[in-house]
């Protein structure tokens, strides 16, 4: 089934619980790292890595200090780099995805793969939401646990002779903790990213190093790179300091900053497959592996990533990872069933980037001189545009191209299109999405943010107490390109207030690499037509 027919399917409210159980390791003194957890799937939904709650109030940060004592390993094949935030929510799977480390490292020969870590857990008062729900933890326990470890920042090479990663953070707290309760080093700035990077070449050299990002993420935004630099960004949510995270600009100058490149970057996050991202961390990378839609709380697989690049070519590796890791998620992810993953290669962006612009330049010529019945035309593929997610404006551009191309053929050629579609799939080594979406008809190359008349709109849904989906009062905003910030009645199209949103497309959308090589923000000037508001999830998933 095509994406356009999907389209055509009566929009339907989508409702899901969350149900975790764990596995608990007990000791004579509890102790945070010893809980070993497995989430397990029944037939409701997962948590996803979109978003996070419940910021606690920032505290005056401390810089990470690097351990002296870590003893360098033999030069590797590849140094993975994994740098990891629990965001509120995600620390029980964020230390299972740790563990799984090693289930890889003892499958392989020696000075194939290095480990790298670093990880901070959420707050206090988050953790001790988390253990809370554990039912065989006392009261006194989940306390001891949550107010011990609350923002505390580990940083450690896996070493593989330790059973697992809670047995080697156990045995050598003193090498690996960087900051205790109190010490809450805020890890989303890019000299932490780059200090981490350096020290990690340094103390597991490798060939090759892949960058492991893993937390919350969000898509691209350009609210999300404010000009204020204590302002909140893109991926990895720290909750310990009111929910700041790294944005486009915060990713490129820590590698900038590190002088390491990276064979491949891995954004274990949810909505991080944009064109936006890709084009700006195409000269720090040569590979990209991404999501498009969420990725479920469980997040990769990493026992397989390290057996893979233990025993394949890098390319083969990454495919064969991506292929086992959108199949445990189908296996395990319960009715949540919209998530993917794609491997790019780098090289192929500026072939792509080219056409695009070409595309854009068609696009916007089309609109302004091609008559109203063009015009007419252009507005149906756009309001139909396939959207990603309910909240953001992020669409398929694979799919909108090819409606717009049938939209307006005189145009943009069908040659054009296929020289589109040639250039994406020179770009993507390898991509799977998962057996729902294929059944349906669901294919997502890669998204990009779309908008209209020099503004593009967020959407505040909210579930009522029937589960149902509504906008409230205030529930559309408008991010206009000089950078006002209106809410927008729902009801009656009203805006109710303006204000500023502290920056301005000229100072984050124009200064994208994408937006550089492909002028796509002057379509968003011109067109006149809000792309659709609704998303897969309310298309029968």
């Amino acid at each position: 089934m095509s994406c356009y027919f999907v389209r055509q399917k009566l929009f339907r409210n989508f409702a899901a619980e969350i149900r975790i159980t764990f596995i608990i390791v007990r000791m004579k003194r509890i102790k945070f790292w010893m809980l070993a957890a497995i989430l397990v799937c029944g037939t409701t939904s997962l948590l996803t890595a979109c978003s996070s709650s419940d910021d606690d109030n920032p505290v005056t940060p401390v810089t990470p200090q690097t351990p002296t004592d870590n003893t360098p390993q033999a030069k590797a094949d590849y140094t993975i780099l994994y740098y990891a935030q629990g965001g509120g929510d995600l620390d029980i799977n964020i230390i299972t995805n740790m563990s799984q480390f090693y289930e890889g490292l003892k499958a392989i020969s020696a000075n194939k793969v290095n480990v790298a870590v670093q990880y901070k857990a959420s707050t206090y008062e988050n953790l001790k939401k988390t253990f809370s729900q554990i039912p065989t933890l006392s009261a006194a326990d989940v306390e001891l646990t949550s107010k011990g470890y609350g923002s505390t920042t580990f940083r450690m090479l896996l070493d593989p002779t330790y059973k697992d990663f809670e047995a080697q953070v156990y045995a050598m707290q003193s090498k690996a903790v960087l900051g205790r309760q109190n010490g809450n080093a805020d890890i989303t700035t890019p000299d932490s990213l780059a200090n981490f990077i350096k020290w990690a070449a340094k103390t597991a050299p490798a060939d090759k190093y892949i960058l492991v990002m893993s937390s919350h993420g969000g898509g691209y935004l350009p609210q999300d790179d404010f000009m204020q630099p204590t302002a909140t960004r893109g991926i990895i949510y720290d909750d310990g300091f009111d929910g700041h995270f790294f944005g486009l600009p915060d990713i490129t100058q820590a590698l900038q900053t590190s002088g390491q490149h990276m064979t491949a970057i891995y954004l274990d996050a949810c909505l991080m497959n944009t064109l936006e991202y890709q084009f700006e961390l195409q000269p720090l990378t040569d590979y990209l592996i991404l999501s498009s839609f969420s990725v479920p709380a469980l997040g990769g697989q990493y026992g397989a990533l390290v057996q893979q690049l233990g025993t394949k070519s890098l390319e083969t590796a990454l495919s064969e990872y991506v292929k086992n890791t959108v199949s445990f998620w189908d296996a395990n992810g319960g009715p949540t069933p919209h998530h993917d993953m794609t491997v790019t290669r780098t090289s192929g962006l500026a072939a792509f980037g080219t056409k695009m612009k070409e595309f854009t330049d068609k696009l916007t010529d089309a609109y302004k001189n091609g008559g109203s019945e063009v015009k007419t035309a252009i507005d149906a593929a756009t309001k139909g545009a396939f959207k990603i997610e309910k909240q953001r404006p992020l669409y398929d551009i694979y799919d909108y191209y090819h409606a717009v191309g049938l939209a307006a053929p005189a145009y943009i050629s069908s040659s054009l299109v296929n020289d589109l579609d040639n250039a994406l799939n020179s770009a993507i080594v390898y991509q799977q999405c998962s057996n729902y979406l294929i059944k349906q008809g669901y294919k997502v190359e890669a998204t990009v943010l779309m908008g209209a008349q020099n503004h593009y709109t967020l959407y505040a849904w909210q579930r009522d107490k029937e589960g149902q989906w509504n906008l409230p009062e205030e529930g559309i905003l408008h991010y206009e390109a000089d950078g006002t910030l209106k809410y927008i009645n729902p009801t009656t199209g009203n805006t109710i207030k303006t204000e500023k949103w502290q920056s301005d497309f000229d100072h984050s959308y124009k200064m994208t690499k994408f937006d550089k090589a492909t002028g796509w923000s002057r379509w968003m000037e011109v067109n006149e037509q809000e792309p659709n508001e609704r998303c897969a999830a309310d298309w029968g998933i």
